[in-house]
Parts: C-alpha cells; structure tokens; sequence
C-alpha cells in the first residue's frame, strides 16, 4: 500500500519499483483518508508499505478509535507514544 504520489521518491520505488523486482503488486492512492486508507489496506490484503509519519499517525489514531479494524505494519520514523500506541493495537513499526 502506498500512498506517496508517485512523483516523490518513495512514492515511486516503494510504490512501483520494489513491488516488481519483489514480485508484489501496487496497492495505490490517488488521495489520502484515514478511513478509506485502512479500508483499502484490509479489502487489499495490503502487508506492506512504506509511507511517512502523518500517514501512520492517522492511522493509528483511527485504529485506535475504532478496534474492529485490522492490524498495519510500516516503517517510518516515529513521534514520542507513537510506537506503544502502535504496538498496543498490535501494529508493527521497524525503526
């Protein structure tokens, strides 16, 4: 899942190069919402991705407010709480 514009960096080889040399597939956003992200990333299957601290942030939040929803794993940097908050709601994060 990635929802980087594809005109960024990490946007383009997270969101389209490494999913093809790993043999993945692009799970894209054309607009971020924390709502539809997560819907997305469970309708999708997504496992991966690789998107900076607001977006993981979001989602956090929203996981946590709404515990029905699944687990997210990222690797972006962090803010101070984030990585317990995450990690109570069973979302992983490599640092």
């Amino acid at each position: 899942w990635m929802p980087a514009p594809l005109n960024h960096a990490v946007g383009f080889f997270h969101g389209l190069i490494a999913p093809m040399l790993l043999g993945g597939r692009s799970v894209l956003m054309q607009d971020f919402a924390v709502k539809d992200a997560v819907d997305l990333i469970n309708a999708e299957g997504a496992t991966w991705s690789m998107c900076s601290t607001p977006f993981i942030y979001d989602i956090v939040k929203y996981l946590d407010a709404h515990p029905d929803y699944g687990a997210f794993a990222d690797g972006a940097a962090t803010t101070t709480g984030l990585p317990l908050s995450a990690l109570v709601l069973g979302v992983t994060a490599a640092v």
